[in-house]
C-alpha cells in the first residue's frame, strides 16, 4: 500500500484539511480511511522516520507531557482560581449544547444514530462523550481517542477517551507522530494513527504536544499561593503578643536558681491566670505590627494570575462589580470558551466525524459530509440576536430574514405575535387615558373643571 504521506505537500502545523482533493486526483491509489483522517499526518518528503521527534528545544511539549499534567492536576486540587475557571469553561461550553449540520439533511440522522450506537457499544453516550472530550481538551490541551476497528468490515465500532497521561512519541516524521507508546500501571502498549486520534490545542509547529489553556497561569498561581500564605502568617503573628521577663538589673544580677524558679512558676499557670511577682522582676509585652503593604503585592499577583487565565475576578466569585461590569468582565471567559469550542469541533470533524462519514457514505464530499457544531454561549447568542433585531428595526433586513437568523420558522400567523395580541390593545387604552388625563413632563392630570354640555 502506498503511503498517503507521499501525496502531501509539506505542512507541519495543522491537520491537513485538503487531503481529500489529493485522493480524488489519483483514484488508483489504495489509501485507507485511517491515513486520511489521522490527526498526525506528517511530512515524509522532508523528514525521515525517527523514534524521537525533531527538537529545537528541551521543552516538555516535545517529549514528556506528564510533568505538565501533574502540575495541572495538583493545581486543580489546591488552587481555587484554576479549578473555578476550568469549571466555568466546561459549564459555558457544554450547557449550550451542540448539533450536526449537512447539506443533505438525511445524512445528519444517519451519522448521529450511527455515532450514538458506537458510543452505547463503548459504554457511553453522545453527551457524555462530548463532555469528556471537552474536559480533557480544556484541562490538558491534548486529547487521545482510541478507535476499535471491526476486522471484518473495517469500520469503527467503539470509541474511548483515553487518559491524557502516559503518552510518548514512538515514531515520528519531524514533529508529526505516526506511532505512540502508551504506559500506564506498568503496562506498555503501542498505538498508530490507525487506532488512535490525537487532538491538541494551540500546538506549536516545533512541538509534539498541545499547550493547555491554563499553562501560563501555573507558575503565577503557585507564586500567589506562597504570597497569600506568607501574608496570612504575618497577620497571625501580629495577633500574638509575647511577654519578656527581666530578672535583676545591672547592679543585682539574677542567679540561675532564680531564673529556673521563675520558669517553673510560669509553667504552672494557664494563659488566663493572673501572675503576681515580688522582688526585682519586670515584665514587658511586645507584639509585631502587621504590614498591610503585603496586600498590594498579593493583589498584583492575583491580577497576574487572572490575566494568565484570561478571566476576571467576577468569574471566580469575587464581589464588588455591578451587573453591567460583571457582564462585561464575564465576557472574557466567552472568548476563551468559543476558541476552545471552535478548535475542538474542527479537529473532531477532521478525524472522527470524517471517518464515520467514510464508513457510512463511502466517500466524503462537500455535499454529503456532516459536521459537529457547538452552540454559542448564552452571552454571545444574546448579543447576536439583539443585533439582528436592531437591523430589523433599522429597516436593514426583512421579518423573514430576522426569523431565519433567530432560528424560527418564516411562516407564522402574525395575528398571534405579541404586538398584535397585546401591544395594540395596550396602546389603545393608553391613548384613551391620555385624552382624559393628558400627560406632560409633570405627569398626568385630570380635568380640573367638569365638562359642560350645552
Amino acid at each position: 500500500m502506498k503511503s498517503f504521506f507521499r501525496k502531501l505537500l509539506p505542512s507541519a502545523n495543522n491537520i491537513v484539511k485538503d487531503s481529500l482533493n489529493l485522493i480524488f486526483e489519483d483514484k488508483k491509489q489504495n489509501i485507507s480511511k485511517e491515513e486520511i483522517t489521522g490527526s498526525a499526518l506528517g511530512v515524509k518528503k522532508i523528514y525521515k522516520l525517527s523514534n524521537d521527534p525533531i527538537r529545537v528545544d528541551d521543552s516538555d511539549f516535545n517529549y514528556n507531557i506528564d510533568n505538565i499534567i501533574d502540575k495541572i492536576v495538583r493545581a486543580k486540587e489546591v488552587d481555587g482560581y484554576i479549578a473555578r475557571v476550568l469549571a466555568n469553561f466546561r459549564e459555558k461550553a457544554i450547557k449550550t449544547g451542540f448539533y450536526f449540520e449537512s447539506e443533505k439533511k438525511e445524512n445528519i440522522n444517519k451519522l448521529k444514530n450511527h455515532l450514538e450506537n458506537i458510543l452505547i457499544n463503548s459504554g457511553s453516550s453522545l453527551e457524555s462523550f462530548i463532555q469528556e472530550c471537552f474536559n480533557n481538551y480544556s484541562s490538558f490541551g491534548n486529547l487521545w481517542i482510541h478507535k476499535a476497528i471491526d476486522p471484518v468490515n473495517e469500520k469503527i465500532y467503539q470509541l474511548t477517551v483515553m487518559p491524557s497521561k502516559g503518552w510518548r512519541p514512538d515514531k515520528c516524521y519531524g514533529t508529526k507522530v505516526v506511532q505512540w507508546k502508551f504506559e500506564a500501571c506498568e503496562i506498555e502498549k503501542t498505538y498508530t494513527i490507525k487506532n488512535v486520534f490525537h487532538l491538541y490545542y494551540e500546538k506549536e509547529t516545533h512541538h509534539v504536544f498541545g499547550v493547555p489553556v491554563i499553562y501560563t497561569a501555573l507558575d503565577d498561581a503557585g507564586l500567589l499561593r506562597e504570597l497569600e500564605n506568607s501574608n496570612y502568617q504575618d497577620y497571625l503573628n501580629s495577633l500574638e503578643k509575647k511577654t519578656i521577663f527581666y530578672v535583676g538589673d545591672n547592679n543585682n544580677r539574677a542567679k540561675q536558681v532564680e531564673l529556673d524558679s521563675l520558669v517553673s512558676y510560669l509553667n504552672s499557670f494557664s494563659p488566663n491566670d493572673d501572675l503576681v511577682f515580688g522582688g526585682h522582676i519586670r515584665a514587658e509585652t511586645m507584639s509585631q505590627e502587621y504590614n498591610q503593604s503585603g496586600l498590594e503585592v498579593v493583589n498584583a499577583a492575583k491580577q497576574r494570575v487572572l490575566s494568565s487565565l484570561r478571566s476576571s475576578g467576577t468569574s471566580v466569585g469575587e464581589m464588588g462589580a455591578g451587573r453591567q461590569d460583571a457582564d462585561t468582565l464575564g465576557g472574557q471567559d466567552d472568548v476563551v470558551v468559543e476558541d476552545l469550542q471552535s478548535s475542538l469541533e474542527n479537529q473532531l470533524n477532521l478525524t472522527i466525524i470524517r471517518q464515520l462519514c467514510f464508513d457510512l457514505f463511502g466517500e466524503v464530499t462537500a455535499e454529503n459530509q456532516v459536521k459537529l457544531r457547538f452552540n454559542p454561549t448564552f452571552t454571545t447568542q444574546e448579543r447576536k440576536e439583539k443585533h439582528d433585531i436592531f437591523k430589523f428595526l433599522s429597516n436593514g433586513i426583512t421579518v423573514q430574514e430576522l426569523r431565519n437568523k433567530l432560528g424560527e420558522d418564516e411562516n407564522v400567523d402574525e395575528k398571534k405575535l405579541y404586538g398584535n395580541l397585546f401591544a395594540k390593545e395596550g396602546m389603545t387604552q393608553q391613548g384613551a387615558s391620555n385624552k382624559t388625563n393628558p400627560s406632560n413632563q409633570h405627569g398626568s392630570k385630570g380635568n380640573s373643571k367638569p365638562s359642560v354640555k350645552n
